[in-house]
């Protein structure tokens, strides 16, 4: 084979690359200048050299694809996860009337196993009356209440604001948390109406009462912390009245 045959047979030109490939002859001219297939002439280029570069072209065109579609991915994610962060802080993760008929249907479901318990425990009509008149455990009044609230159309925001853990009622978890965090107002009424000699005969029964309001370890762990500058999650702060030995439940 001559070698005027040979290059003839290996070498083409960038029409013929153009149609080899499918594409315009700009798409090869910016092919070569990307420098994925190098020329063997003036507008002329090797077979070898035109298909590695193809193979070479695409590959890279995948791999920029796939980082972009990573990226958008990564994207979605974050700004679903702020998203959520936006919701919890506007208590709009579930809508309000999802949570309602859940609250509803736990409410019927409880109020139908209350009323059942005096015939699972006896047959006798004087023994079923004095369990319905029985007080109900701590425990499962702080799960009825807001049953038997929402059942009577109360909620979150039946009241004004501030009526509720604000200027008129205060919730809290356990005494050292109650005198780190709350106001000098909320701990003098505090200790007014837990004075008197029949209620302070009662309440000093339970421990943290009696070392808290009655010995003054409530005031020892107030002076612990600046109002002004609590930490922000609550964990230091147990930590720190745990460390100097005030911590009750």
């Amino acid at each position: 084979m001559s070698d005027g045959t040979q290059r003839g047979t290996n070498t083409l030109t960038v029409n013929q690359v153009a149609a080899l490939c499918g594409r315009s002859t700009q798409w090869v001219h910016h092919l070569a200048k990307a420098g994925f297939v190098q020329k063997q002439g003036k507008n002329e280029y090797a077979l070898v050299a035109v298909i590695r570069g193809v193979i070479a072209y695409y590959e890279d065109l995948q791999s920029k694809n796939s980082k972009t579609a990573a990226a958008s991915r990564a994207t979605e994610a974050r700004t679903r996860e702020i998203e959520l962060r936006i919701q919890e802080r506007m208590r709009d993760l579930i809508p309000l009337e999802d949570a309602r008929a859940v609250v509803s249907e736990v409410a019927a479901l409880v109020r139908a196993e209350f009323q059942g318990l005096p015939a699972r425990f006896t047959r006798d009509m004087q023994d079923r009356r004095k369990l319905v008149c029985q007080q109900l455990i701590p425990w499962l009044d702080q799960i009825a209440l807001p049953l038997v609230i929402h059942s009577l159309g109360g909620g979150r925001d039946a009241l004004p604001q501030g009526y509720l853990d604000g200027d008129t009622t205060v919730h809290y978890r356990n005494m050292p948390l109650l005198y780190t965090r709350e106001s000098d107002a909320v701990v003098d009424l505090l200790e007014e109406i837990t004075a008197p000699n029949p209620v302070k005969r009662l309440l000093k029964d339970y421990e943290p009462f009696k070392r808290m309001i009655y010995q003054n370890r409530g005031h020892k762990v107030r002076e612990m912390f600046d109002r002004d500058h609590l930490p922000s999650r609550e964990q230091p702060i147990r930590q720190k009245i745990k460390k100097n030995g005030f911590w009750m439940v």
